[in-house]
């Protein structure tokens, strides 16, 4: 059954959080690439390139999951099958999909500024990813089919092991060299969007099933 205040609610959501994708991913080539409104590539760090690499992966993964979340939890047009939630608190749910995604974008908008600043952009990709897990504990509860809700779980997990390596880390920055600092937090940052890609990769990238047809 079609829900046109829910199907207006999360549209503008979708298109809310593309444009606002759209000008981090501007405003991260304006950072690294243009020096005094000028393309500068001699000044351009190993470190920097690295960050930004990383950037736009995760700006891909965050939207583009986020994006194929909202479709499989509201959208009921075919090939989108929605996921059931409980009656009471589903207005809830809809709201707090709709602040933590945009949060999210509005996160990516400001990290786009810190591609420069490694140990600022890290601290606050940790603060992301802890928001991402109690976003899923939080909705956990609202949701009648579990088995639909695997790939949150599987997101979360990764994201947790993260989160707790990154803290480490990050509290122990003192007595780590700089250099060092910044691989290691790059490694965990690269390897929990590896592993991400790999247990959602059908979540995704969802295979083109084929229908028979009668006429």
């Amino acid at each position: 059954m079609k829900e046109p205040a829910i199907d207006s609610t999360i549209s503008s959501l979708k298109n809310v959080v593309t444009i606002v994708a759209g000008l981090a991913i501007t405003n991260a080539i304006i950072t690294v690439f243009v020096v005094n409104n000028v393309a500068d590539f001699k000044r351009l760090t190993i470190d920097t390139s690295l960050l930004f690499f990383l950037f736009i992966l995760n700006v891909i993964r965050f939207h583009h999951g986020n994006v194929r979340h909202l479709d499989t939890t509201y959208t009921s047009d075919p090939g989108k099958v929605a996921i059931v939630h409980k009656p009471v608190g589903a207005s809830g749910k809809t709201a707090l999909d709709f602040f933590v995604i945009f949060f999210q974008s509005v996160v990516f908008a400001v990290l786009s500024f810190l591609l420069k600043q490694p140990n600022s952009f890290f601290a606050l990709f940790a603060a992301l990813i802890a928001v991402d897990v109690l976003w899923y504990l939080a909705v956990h509860g609202m949701v009648t089919d579990k088995s639909r809700f695997l790939h949150q779980k599987r997101w979360s997990i990764n994201n947790v092991a993260t989160l707790l390596a990154l803290l480490i880390v990050l509290a122990h920055s003192a007595r780590i060299a700089n250099s060092f600092h910044f691989y290691i937090c790059f490694f965990l940052v690269l390897l929990n969007t590896v592993v991400d890609f790999a247990i959602s990769w059908e979540f995704y990238f969802p295979a083109v099933r084929s229908h028979s047809s009668e006429e």
